[in-house]
């Protein structure tokens, strides 16, 4: 069923938002000749099949057959007519069986329908949670440094490429999720063109320092031999450091003079200082001076190793541990150099160097762990494609855990969406196939047990009841068409008049109709009553009726929807006549106004706007709804109802008015009948809002001089004109 059609820009019908909206099985369209009725039944016929757009479908769609002038026209462009075979009247068990199959299409197509709402519903809801899972990785690609992008490299510019990547991931169960700072690390370097190995780093000599720690001199006073004479002096003075200094200048200065008191002094007393200063004195004093010289050597070595330390970090490496180790090394040898610094300037004095075994052993547990990552990255050089994959693969490991309960939930989803896919696809499979099979068992036997002939013999029957008895129906090509004949057996086509050609062209369609009625189309009827007299008009307003109520049926209905437009009120009003055992449920009833610019539909829903036909031009008088064929409602009006009452001879009714009026009562006359009777141009179709208040107010005289005008006065106040003060005005000008 057809839920919408837009008309928008079509024929007279403006740019604004025309439509029929929220159509019903039955739908009544009401507005004059020339509002743009047949422009939309011409696009039902014709335009439909080039451009579908205007045509919103509620279900499957459906056949459109059309009914209107250019169906009539075509009918009878050829000598013959194509023929529509249908079921005889006497096939009774037939047509039964052939409704019973219609009806188990219809159910067929109900449950393909509701099986397919199902499947999209299904559909949308997988998509849904596909949408949601793509947005899940996506966001979590973006949170990924530059370096580690590179790990999904040819699949960074679509979502769809990305989530299809994380899909593929298959993460081994013994995998250890890696800190994010050094994977940042690896990231980098496999990032890199290349890697160049690193040499590893040289560990200081531990050992020297161990030695020279363990000097017991440095805890003990040296003194020099106690068999010459000045040892006691030297002894009292306990500074034998001192007293050697002082020998050292005295020998400097020529050996005459003290360098502490500037005495002259004899030679023997310096030869008695200098052997107290003995061999083992001076081996103990070189055994200090050595010591304090390896253990600065090693010093100075971990100096240089700390300026090397910023090139390391530059590559990657992480050096903070070797750092803090370096910072308690340097607190505690830089204190025990200058205590045995102390010692060296004087050896007669004791001092405590401490033991660095911890802080020795902690760096150099840092400086071998150091080193065991410049052997893993030499290593990584020299392979550097396998490390280069081992690193990617593991950054694609490291997202697909982080999305791992994402991922589970819509592949849940997924086969869940899968398996009611595959039922339901199953079950519209098997209703399509049940559908084409029943419709060809319907097709065969209608095609062993149809024939033109009941056609014939039916439109026949109506003609001769309708007293068209000087031609009738009968077959030609063998069978295969119709022709219509004169009692003297010549063909009738070009010589029907309008109105025979009009009913017995409908009456074709109907049959047309029923022949189609397999496919359940769509049925739209414009107008069919032009050129018949009233006897025919309630005739084909039953037949009209007849197949509304069929429409409104559905469940046995051969026809999915129907449209009848019309601009006669008296064919509206019998259409839509509610009566016993007739309902106007299920239906839609639109109006379609034509102003000086364009034509407007307005939506009425279920109820009926046109209560009677001679209200309905009454209507038209209304300010908002004045159109370009308020002439020909003026002129319907004085002739249906004056013809009503008594008859109206309008030329002694103008003859009636005050002399003055009666220039404006016969041009109103002439005015009236130019424009319901004739094509008019733009100068015309833009009448004056002044002019027409002169004329309705003339229509009020004329009541008036056949004494009606209480009945104009109802009028007016019913159907909400508001012209009471400008016809006061003219008729107290006229008194």
């Amino acid at each position: 069923m057809i839920s919408r059609i837009n008309v928008s820009c079509l024929g007279p019908y403006g740019s604004d938002n025309a439509s029929l909206d929220s159509l019903k099985s039955v739908n009544y369209i009401f507005g004059s000749n020339g509002s743009g009725k047949t422009t939309i039944s011409e696009y039902m016929r014709t335009g439909i099949t080039d451009d579908a757009s205007r045509v919103e479908w509620e279900g499957p769609s459906r056949p459109v057959l059309v009914y209107n002038q250019h169906y009539v026209n075509g009918i009878f462009q050829n000598s013959s007519v194509p023929g529509v075979f249908t079921l005889g009247e006497d096939n009774i068990d037939i047509k039964h069986s052939v409704n019973v199959l219609g009806q188990d299409i219809i159910n067929l197509e109900k449950q393909k329908e509701n099986y397919e709402g199902v499947l999209n519903r299904k559909e949308s809801e997988y998509e849904d949670s596909a949408n949601a899972f793509k947005e899940k990785c996506w966001k979590e690609l973006r949170a990924l440094s530059a370096a580690q992008k590179k790990a999904f490299q040819g699949c960074l510019s679509r979502k769809e490429a990305f989530c299809q990547r994380i899909l593929s991931i298959e993460v081994p169960k013994n995998f250890k999720l890696t800190e994010y700072d050094e994977l940042e690390s690896l990231a980098r370097k496999a990032s890199q063109p290349s890697l160049q190995t690193i040499a590893l780093i040289d560990l200081p000599d531990f050992e020297s320092l161990e030695l020279a720690e363990s000097c017991e001199d440095f805890s003990r006073p040296v003194v020099g031999s106690d068999d010459v004479n000045t040892a006691r002096l030297i002894h009292e003075l306990n500074n034998a450091g001192w007293v050697e200094k002082g020998l050292y200048y005295f020998r400097l200065k020529g050996g005459s003079t003290c360098p502490f008191c500037q005495q002259t002094t004899s030679e023997a007393l310096a030869n008695s200082i200098e052997s107290y200063f003995d061999e083992d004195y001076r081996r103990t004093k070189r055994l200090l001076m050595d010591a304090v010289s390896a253990y600065e050597s090693v010093l100075d070595e971990v100096h240089r190793l700390r300026e090397k330390l910023p090139a390391y970090r530059n590559q990657g490496f992480d050096i903070d541990q070797v750092s803090d180790n370096l910072i308690d090394f340097d607190a505690l040898t830089t204190a025990n150099l200058d205590r045995m610094n102390a010692k060296l300037n004087d050896l007669g004095s004791s001092v405590i160097v401490e033991d660095t075994i911890d802080v020795r052993d902690n760096l150099a547990a840092a400086l071998k762990k150091m080193n065991e990552q410049i052997a893993a990255h030499n290593e990584r050089a020299l392979h550097f494609s396998e490390f280069k994959e081992d690193v990617f693969t593991r950054i694609q490991w490291q997202c697909a855990v982080r999305l791992a309960a994402d991922k589970k939930l819509f592949l849940k989803n997924e086969a869940a969406y899968k398996k009611a896919k595959e039922g339901l696809e199953s079950k519209v499979f098997n209703c399509s196939d049940a559908i084409e099979r029943k419709n060809a068992e319907r097709e065969e036997l209608m095609s062993r047990l149809t024939s033109s002939k009941p056609t014939i013999e039916h439109i026949n029957r109506i003609l001769k009841d309708l007293c068209f008895d000087n031609f009738s129906l009968d077959e030609a090509n063998d069978g295969k068409d119709y022709a219509f004949i004169r009692q003297g057996g010549e063909r009738a086509n070009e010589t029907l008049s309008e109105g025979e050609k009009t009913i017995v062209t409908f009456l074709y369609f109907l049959s047309y109709v029923k022949s189609r009625s397999l496919e359940y189309p769509v049925v739209f009827i414009d107008d069919p009553i032009s050129s018949l007299d009233s006897n025919v008009l309630y005739f084909v307003s039953s037949l009209v009726r007849d197949l509304a109520s069929e429409a409104r049926q559905k469940a046995n209905s051969e026809v999915s929807q129907l449209f009848i437009s019309t601009h006669n009120a008296s064919f509206h009003h019998e259409i839509t006549h509610p009566s016993s055992g007739y309902s106007l449920s299920d239906s839609a009833f639109f109006v379609i106004r034509k102003t000086a610019t364009n034509s407007a539909i307005e939506a009425f829903g279920p109820d009926n706007p046109v209560s009677t036909g001679y209200e309905a031009l009454w209507q038209e008088l209304r300010e908002e709804n004045r159109s370009t064929s308020v002439r020909n409602s003026i002129r319907r009006i004085l002739e249906t109802y004056f013809n009503f009452v008594n008859g109206l001879n309008l030329e002694e009714t103008i003859a009636k008015l005050p002399p003055s009026d009666r220039p404006l009562g016969r041009s109103l006359l002439l005015w009236t009948h130019s424009g319901s009777h004739l094509l008019t141009d733009d100068a015309e179709c833009t009448d004056s809002g002044d002019y027409l208040l002169h004329y309705l107010n003339v229509m009020r005289r004329i009541f008036e001089a056949n004494n009606q005008a209480a009945h104009f006065d109802y009028m007016l106040k019913r159907c909400g004109i508001a012209l009471e003060s400008a016809a006061t005005g003219l008729l107290s000008d006229s008194e």
